[in-house]
């Protein structure tokens, strides 16, 4: 019975690991944030716009095809953790995928912040920088840690109770 619930508990956790969709890839620390370099930049001109809108709406064109890839391969993975017995054969090869398209996406969001350098000159590369590193900040600011919130809980071992501190 313990082997059961301990598998049961197992596969659980597997599965809402590997079936969430990618959230941080690497680049920006939000997903528009390229896209929205209006935002981040003061004085575009017109034509640093236009391009800077081109390259943006590609690289999320790509960049939402392999998402929505991965996504659907973490599916796969999840339900593959759900089975029963020695999945490996199959889990592995979905591993190696899920790694690449990781790769994938990392690279695409490079290449996208590569062209729009390339647009702008080098006083608003920098605003740029500084405008993404204010936000990640705030970011990592307002992000709760693990325990943030609640109680720390300690189990008392010579009584096998748990105290609140």
């Amino acid at each position: 019975m313990k082997k059961v619930l301990a598998l049961s508990l197992l596969t659980l956790f597997s599965f809402t690991l590997f079936a969430q969709p990618a959230k941080h890839m690497g680049g920006p620390r939000h997903k528009d944030d390229y896209a929205n370099v209006e935002k981040l930049v003061s004085n575009l001109t017109s034509s640093q716009k236009k391009r800077i809108e081109s390259i943006t709406d590609k690289a999320k064109k790509d960049v939402n095809k392999l998402r929505s890839e991965l996504e659907s391969l973490r599916g796969q993975i999840g339900e593959l953790h759900a089975k029963e017995g020695d999945q490996s054969s199959a889990l592995f090869p979905l591993y190696d995928r899920e790694g690449q398209l990781m790769s994938q996406i990392s690279k695409e969001m490079y290449k996208c912040r590569v062209q729009i350098d390339e647009v702008l000159n080098p006083e608003q590369i920098k605003e740029m920088r500084e405008s993404l590193e204010v936000e990640r900040q705030k970011h990592l600011k307002n992000k709760p840690t693990q325990n943030s919130g609640t109680k720390k809980s300690k189990i008392d071992s010579q009584k096998g109770s748990v105290k609140k501190d």
